[in-house]
């Protein structure tokens, strides 16, 4: 696999699990918390592959395979790590419509 389409990869996988994150969101709201927990569910299977192909790459790049710089790099890191990041905040929203 190239160093692109690690990015596009991590792109996708990332942006899919932040739509689903947003479907979770919208059934806890609704009051479909099992429908959440799903959705919720999938999204951290998406964001694990995400982060599986950016650690094979760090590891590569230990290794002596270096990582080649580009701004689809950092956008796939950017990416990744504002979907890590709303993850744990919808987590919480999750949880306050669950107990509301």
């Amino acid at each position: 696999m190239t160093d692109e389409q690690r990015w596009f990869s991590i792109i996708a996988c990332a942006g899919e699990s932040f739509s689903q994150l947003n479907a979770a969101l919208q059934a806890a709201k609704s009051g479909d918390i099992t429908q959440a927990e799903a959705y919720f569910h999938e999204s951290e299977v998406n964001l694990q592959r995400a982060h599986h192909i950016q650690s094979e790459s760090l590891q590569g790049e230990i290794s002596g395979q270096p990582i080649a710089f580009s701004l689809l790099f950092v956008h796939a890191q950017d990416h990744l790590m504002n979907v890590l990041l709303a993850q744990n905040i919808y987590r919480e929203f999750i949880e306050l419509y669950k107990n509301k």
